[in-house]
């Protein structure tokens, strides 16, 4: 587990299966820019089963509060086989629980976890233009804005921007520095 001074973040355990299932199939709760695919919860079982959603290439950490309350997950995944490093992607569940903090405190957490860990140059996240919260999360947690993929993605019925950001190994804090900085 790896503790912040607000958040934890810890890996997912079996009995969390139907609670995320159900966070994030309620589809208005994911707000405008998160993806809108959705998934079964045989789905969620199958993955769970074969690595505990954590592996080489893809990892989903569980975000709670510090009564081990579920807020949102955090992960990284590799988006292009030829690439070093990885793509990250988050999301609090409920909006109740958005613009308190939480997310850049978990954000900031796993990306210097991820240097601790990954033999990776670089950390990268994209999100759809207009995503004025996702970038204020960015900028604070030390990514830069590299440049817009234009009509990248197809979402809500238009096809949309994607910004890309991304953070380098040396312009991160270690994993003990970023906790006793919180």
């Amino acid at each position: 587990m790896l503790k912040g001074k607000n958040v934890n973040l810890r890996l997912t355990k079996e009995s969390d299966l139907e609670k995320i299932n159900e966070l994030m199939s309620d589809l208005m709760n994911r707000g405008d820019y998160y993806p809108m695919g959705l998934h079964t919860l045989v789905a969620a079982k199958k993955g769970f089963n074969e690595n505990g959603f954590w592996g080489e290439d893809m990892g989903w950490l569980v975000i709670t509060d510090k009564n081990d309350e579920m807020l949102g997950n955090i992960g990284f995944f590799k988006y292009a086989p030829y690439a070093d490093g990885y793509e990250l992607g988050a999301i609090i569940f409920n909006p109740e629980d958005r613009a308190k903090g939480y997310m850049t405190e978990a954000l900031k957490i796993f990306i210097a976890y991820m240097f601790e860990i990954k033999k990776i140059e670089r950390l990268q996240a994209a999100l759809t233009e207009g995503n004025k919260g996702s970038e204020g999360v960015f900028r604070k947690c030390g990514l830069t804005k590299e440049g817009v993929m234009r009509k990248a993605i197809y979402h809500r019925g238009q096809h949309k921007n994607l910004v890309l950001y991304s953070i380098l190994r040396n312009e991160s804090k270690s994993l003990k520095e970023t906790i006793e900085s919180l």
